[in-house]
């Protein structure tokens, strides 16, 4: 190891600070200032310069015993033979010092710089040294170097704990992210209302919002050097390299909003649906995981891009109150398709969510009531201690005299191989009654309104999910519809009217035309309005706890947020209510009311549509659908919750 004759004992900030104090020195004698004051000022002046002379000659001495000290102690074949090695090495001590080091560690690893008694860990990024005796190699950085670094015990050496063998791989690392910043990404993008903006517009209109469309789409992928192709009117396939997918993905999708600027009036804009296959080994898997994606995104509404990769799912956007997208001729073959499978089955089970409320019981009876009279024996799982819907239970049961409730552990044994499970009102596994009876059936059909979850049930023989839909019971209805009129009386029509008012508050939220025509089928079947408004009523105790949670309201932003801390009869169904009631002060486009049960800390989350509370749920966890969500957090306290919401609400108004 060579000697440095120019090292730097006086660092600059001392020199400049000595040169300051004699320019002050001569300044006072120039502008007037006393004698004596002047020669005082450089006597301090020279005294300081003599101390800094003499410590740096000491320093000199100092620093040459050090060496000649740690050489010895190194031994003279260790440290000859670490001066010969092939490769950059060098010599610590257990405190991370380094003690010797050979010329092509100082000159490819230093860059020619004195480092000698100097903490390696200061010298590299990410340096540590092994907890045990055995060889480890790690990636660690010097500026812009990247070196692999073997790590093993010294022998012999008298000082030295460590010796470290340096070999240069910053070539290679560079081919790496070459090689990962050009992997192909597969871009599928459906110009997702096409039908619906079209229906408003000229026939020369049409043209032009379809060309605008293809420019918007060609002029986003014009600054990268991949390629679209539109594969039929309306839907375009993309291929970018990772690098500038990235950069789609930094801008979160900006392309979403852009189109929203596509107008055929003020009311009717075009809106985009994006799957993004990312990560996969070959281009067919890309392409496979795109398409997953498109339909994940247009599953959960549409206008939004779903990014499908080894991770999972990722989605941008979907915070726009989209136009109603449902096609009746879907409906009905889907509808003669459950018929068929009812039909085919030995018995039929018909399940909800845990927790179930009115709208999940309600769907849930009239799929029943279908299957019975359709000449199968029927039953619908549900845990009545724990349900929502108490109140349709007790009432149904007592209207129709049929005892179609089973319990969970009861459900378990009736399940043979001929059994068909029905889901409604959830796609979830996790979210479900019980899960060891979705177990248990080999067939399986889901009937939902939500949006599309990641963990969705993806062995489904019918998975018909309408997140335009208001309701599972609306759904229901309709499927009722087109298989046998007839098939309900006005117990069954009361309970689907029941869901239909539930999730719609009162035929206000997320209502469309085939809302309105699903609610005149059951009022024809004898559905009474004020019967079914009984089903809403509450307790005194109950009515007194939904408004002193609504007392305890913080507005954050355009959001209403309440704590329910103290033990409240009913305390989910107080919850939902207050959500809904708070979406009734101006200024407020959404509210969450958190409150704890059954040993988590929930959420109950409503919005007028502006805001997309599914997306903050999501975030925690949980999920539901744009306008109505919730999330369950364990192991946190109600305070922590609450920072949590709030962070997550500032990030979403800002």
């Amino acid at each position: 190891m060579k000697k440095n004759r120019n090292f730097w004992f006086v660092t600059p900030q001392i020199a400049v600070l000595l040169i300051l104090l004699f320019v002050i020195t001569i300044l006072t004698l120039c502008f007037g200032g006393s004698k004596q004051l002047f020669i005082i000022q450089l006597t301090i002046a020279l005294i300081a310069a003599a101390m800094v002379s003499w410590r740096t000659a000491t320093m000199r001495g100092d620093l040459k015993q050090t060496l000649e000290n740690l050489a010895d102690k190194l031994g003279g074949s260790s440290a000859q033979a670490l001066e010969s090695f092939p490769s950059p090495a060098a010599a610590v001590s257990s405190k991370g010092e380094l003690i010797y080091y050979n010329d092509l560690f100082k000159q490819n690893v230093l860059d020619g710089v004195d480092a000698v008694g100097a903490r390696a860990d200061r010298v590299f990024t990410g340096f540590y040294l092994p907890d045990s005796s055995q060889s480890t190699s790690v990636e660690i950085r010097r500026g812009k170097k990247v070196f692999s670094m073997s790590t093993g015990r010294a022998v012999g050496c008298k000082s030295a704990d460590y010796i470290l063998i340096f070999n240069d791989i910053t070539e290679l690392r560079k081919t790496e992210d070459e090689f990962y910043a050009t992997r192909p990404v597969v871009i599928t993008v459906l110009f997702d209302n096409r039908e619906e903006i079209l229906n408003f517009a000229k026939e020369s209109d049409a043209v032009k919002i379809n060309g605008a469309v293809q420019a918007l789409v060609e002029d986003w992928v014009s600054g990268t050097t991949g390629v679209v192709r539109k594969v039929e009117t309306g839907k375009f396939i993309i291929v970018v390299e990772e690098r500038h997918a990235k950069e789609m993905f930094e801008k979160k999708f900006d392309i979403i909003g852009k189109a929203h600027d596509i107008k055929v009036d003020e009311r009717n804009y075009v809106t985009l649906s994006i799957g993004v296959g990312r990560g996969g080994k070959t281009f067919k898997e890309c392409e496979k995981w795109s398409v997953q994606a498109l339909d994940m995104a247009l599953g959960r509404g549409g206008d939004q891009a779903a990014v499908k990769s080894t991770s999972g799912y990722n989605f941008f956007g979907g915070t726009s109150k989209t136009v109603e997208k449902r096609s009746k001729v879907r409906s009905r073959i889907i509808a003669t398709s459950i018929a068929d499978l009812i039909r085919q089955s030995d018995n039929v089970l018909v399940m909800g969510h845990r927790l179930s409320d009115i709208d999940c019981v309600g769907a849930a009876i009239g799929i029943c009531c279908l299957a019975r009279n359709l000449g199968k024996e029927a039953k619908i799982v549900c845990d009545t201690s724990t349900s929502l819907a108490t109140p349709l239970i007790d009432s149904y049961i007592e209207a129709s005299g049929k005892k179609i409730f089973v319990k969970p552990d009861i459900a378990v044994n009736m399940v043979d191989p001929g059994t068909l499970l029905i889901v409604v009102d959830t796609h979830v596994p996790s979210l479900l009654e019980s899960q060891a009876v979705y177990k248990e059936c080999e067939q399986v059909i889901v009937i939902d309104h939500h949006r599309k979850m990641v963990n969705y049930i993806d062995n489904a023989v019918i998975f018909f999910l309408e997140p335009f839909a208001s309701s599972a019971s609306e759904m229901v209805s309709e499927i009722i519809q087109y298989v046998s009129e007839n098939s309900i009386g006005r117990p069954e029509a009361e309970a689907l009217l029941a869901g239909i008012i539930l999730d719609t508050k009162d035929f206000v939220l997320h209502t469309g035309v085939r809302t309105f025509e699903a609610a005149s089928y059951l009022r024809r079947r004898g559905a009474d309005t004020m019967e079914t408004r009984h089903l809403f009523s509450e307790s005194f105790s109950t009515y007194m706890a939904r408004y002193s949670a609504i007392s305890q309201t913080e507005f954050i932003g355009r959001s209403a947020v309440s704590c329910i801390t103290d033990p409240t009869e009913n305390v989910r169904i107080v919850a939902a209510q207050a959500a809904d009631e708070l979406l009734n002060v101006k200024e407020v486009d959404a509210s969450y009311v958190i409150f704890p049960a059954d040993g988590f800390i929930n959420i109950s989350a409503r919005s007028l549509g502006r805001v997309n509370v599914q997306l903050v749920m999501e975030q925690l966890g949980g999920g539901g659908h744009q306008a109505m969500a919730g999330a369950q957090l364990k192991g946190v306290s109600m305070d922590e919750a609450l920072a949590q919401l709030r962070r997550l609400i500032d990030k979403d108004e800002n």
